[in-house]
């Protein structure tokens, strides 16, 4: 009997269907060329009613689990995917923003080389309103890193335990979390593999986070720098099961 391949959760954060693009990724994740996977759609605030709408359409994939987050919307994607970290039941986690895309190919190659170390990322095509352009990364250390953030983060790939182990993103970061992330990864000697091939499509809009803290990125960068060293609870992982018991003997 073959072996049964690893378990990867996509951890997608949404609010609201930004441009018309949340179906195109959510179609791009669902229709990966893997056999063992899910997609674990995190609901900010809810989700709008454009986004609740766009998922309405994906009833009945098997794969894909939604996770909706009560209350006020966070306003970034570090709430979200920390709760998709806890309730993750893959073996590893990758992350994909609503409006990028994943390539076919993107969980299959990934796995060709996580045998090799703690986290890996990879190149990536950048969408500039349908102008297409080979982004390059740089495989990088820890000290490497503290230069300059080579890497995209939905293109990343992480073991479970080691996210859920150094705390997941950092809470005080509205920007820049992810690269304090990294930072946190390599500082406590953990490794990360840099594939020279693209496996995501960034999608470039006017709705961005990057266009909202734009002027601020190097203060938000500095912040990175500086709180990575700092000692986060791990986070305790869950899953939809356990706590729908949980509550219902409430």
């Amino acid at each position: 009997m073959r072996e049964k391949s690893p378990k990867i959760s996509i951890i997608i954060p949404v609010w609201d269907d930004r441009n018309g693009m949340l179906v195109n990724c959510l179609n791009s994740a669902v229709t990966q060329l893997y056999d063992n996977y899910e997609v674990l759609v995190v609901l900010d605030g809810g989700g709008t009613e454009k986004a609740n709408e766009v998922l309405k359409q994906f009833a009945g994939v098997p794969n894909l689990r939604i996770l909706k987050l009560k209350g006020e919307p966070s306003g970034t994607a570090v709430t979200p995917r920390n709760w998709g970290i806890k309730y993750a039941s893959g073996d590893y986690v990758a992350f994909l923003d609503s409006d990028d895309i994943a390539l076919p190919y993107r969980l299959a190659t990934s796995m060709q080389y996580i045998g090799y170390c703690d986290m890996l990322y990879s190149d990536y095509i950048m969408d500039n309103n349908g102008m297409f352009t080979y982004q390059k990364s740089l495989q990088c250390d820890y000290n490497k890193m503290l230069t300059q953030n080579y890497v995209n983060f939905n293109t990343t790939l992480v073991k479970t335990e080691i996210a859920r182990e150094i705390g997941g993103l950092r809470q005080e970061m509205k920007y820049c979390e992810d690269y304090a992330f990294i930072l946190s990864l390599l500082y406590r000697g953990h490794r990360a593999i840099h594939i020279p091939i693209p496996l995501t499509v960034y999608r470039l809009h006017k709705d961005n986070l990057e266009q909202t803290f734009k002027k601020e990125e190097q203060k938000w960068l500095a912040m990175a720098r500086e709180n990575h060293k700092k000692f986060m609870l791990p986070i305790k992982p869950s899953s939809f099961e356990k706590d729908i018991k949980k509550f219902t003997k409430r």
